[in-house]
């Protein structure tokens, strides 16, 4: 919410939407405090069982995507220790016991509430991990195709130099043989 207002706060100050990218400290920090947050919600709710422990994979991935180098290391430390946390202690639930996770009697229904939530689980981490990849792909793409352009342009105005070169060089050598002739023509007609 409050990066929602920062974003907001921008916005009315007639900050355009891609001179608004923030620091990767500021993004760094949302994601440090995603992490926390999540620990905390696992913490509460069956630890590593929960099927929504899957969330880690996608804050590190796009901690290591988007943000520098020790950053980037800083989410994945923070991460491993959140799971250390959640696997030395949590707080149990009946429905996400690890022996109820994935497994279920013969007699039980196909769809228990841990498979649910498994499935709903790996669906959004995949879905934000592959939304943020190809958001990254596409820029990759269109920052290859600008240097590309800025290449073929800059060919362009060498190739253009050296006509110029050349048209300088031909003016100039014509320049010299019309010049006498002219001097000559003109002699000969006041003669």
């Amino acid at each position: 919410a409050f990066y929602w207002l920062w974003l907001s706060t921008l916005h009315r100050r007639g900050v355009k939407m891609g001179d608004r990218l923030p620091s990767h400290q500021v993004i760094s920090a949302l994601m440090l405090s995603d992490i926390l947050v999540l620990t905390g919600m696992l913490y509460i709710s069956a630890g590593i069982a929960n099927p929504f422990a899957l969330f880690y994979f996608v804050n590190i991935a796009v901690a290591g995507a988007i943000v520098s180098l020790p950053w980037a290391w800083a989410v994945w430390a923070t991460t491993v220790a959140g799971v250390f946390l959640l696997l030395v202690r949590s707080v149990p639930m009946e429905t996400l016991s690890p022996a109820s996770l994935l497994a279920a009697p013969q007699d039980a229904p196909i769809w228990t509430i841990p498979k649910v939530g498994f499935l709903v689980s790996f669906a959004a981490c995949s879905g934000v991990i592959t939304y943020f990849i190809t958001i990254l792909t596409g820029e990759l793409r269109e920052r290859e195709r600008a240097l590309q352009e800025a290449e073929d342009a800059r060919l362009r105005n060498r190739q253009l130099e050296g006509l110029a070169t050349l048209a300088a060089g031909a003016a100039h050598e014509l320049a010299s043989p019309l010049s006498t002739i002219a001097v000559v023509a003109s002699e000969l007609s006041r003669a």
